[in-house]
């Protein structure tokens, strides 16, 4: 298989203690073109992976996850990088395709997060516990209410994400959510929800059944 570059102009070495502390905009072109390269090279290695399932009759009986941690914003809205408490959408917008053999293909038009990845492909594996034992996911074909919000978490912090806005908290430190409109515009805080507590509390009651003793 031969490297095709798909941007000449980008970041050979890229040294994450140094480079993306404060790069130039010439730096931060080049490490975005990076990206992008990386990104093209993955689609091509995921092509070959899916190829040779399918030629080799392998496809039928086996489960295919495609995603990704987080994105990286590059300066789209003044930021750069991933983490923090605002949870940009350039950092929490990830793909998300399975393929489930037997499972017809269809759209997810919902919140989604990738704490549903495990109930969804756990359950096609014929375990039959229900989600809420070993997850606060939810199996994604399973007929069911659509959640009120989602969860996303950094090394520090934590955001539950609704249909139209997000509150990002730190892990070790009592304070007041940073709330934040789904366009990553800061929210006014007359404009907070006050009836968003519920579901604030119903987060930290969920994650601490989680928490090791």
């Amino acid at each position: 298989f031969r490297r095709v570059l798909f941007r000449s102009d980008y970041s050979e070495n890229l040294n994450y203690a140094s480079d993306l502390i404060d790069p130039s905009p010439a730096q931060a072109r080049r490490v975005f073109n990076r990206y992008i390269n990386s990104a093209h090279h993955l689609d091509s290695q995921l092509g070959r992976l899916v190829k040779y399932l399918e030629e080799s009759g392998q496809l039928a009986n086996t489960i295919v996850v495609i995603t990704g941690d987080h994105g990286e914003a590059f300066f789209e809205k003044g930021m750069w990088g991933h983490g923090g408490t605002n949870f940009l959408e350039e950092q929490i917008q990830v793909p998300l395709v399975m393929h489930l053999p037997g499972v017809e293909p269809r759209t997810i038009d919902c919140l989604t997060s990738h704490v549903d990845i495990m109930p969804t492909i756990l359950t096609r594996l014929g375990l039959a516990n229900p989600p809420e034992d070993y997850s606060v996911g939810r199996d994604l074909l399973r007929p069911a209410p659509q959640p009120s919000y989602v969860v996303s978490c950094g090394w520090d912090s934590t955001a539950l994400i609704t249909d139209h806005e997000k509150y990002g908290f730190p892990y070790r430190e009592f304070q007041l959510p940073e709330a934040f409109y789904q366009n990553d515009r800061p929210m006014n805080e007359k404009d907070v929800r006050r009836d968003i507590q519920p579901q604030l509390i119903d987060l930290m009651n969920k994650m601490r059944k989680f928490v090791k003793r």
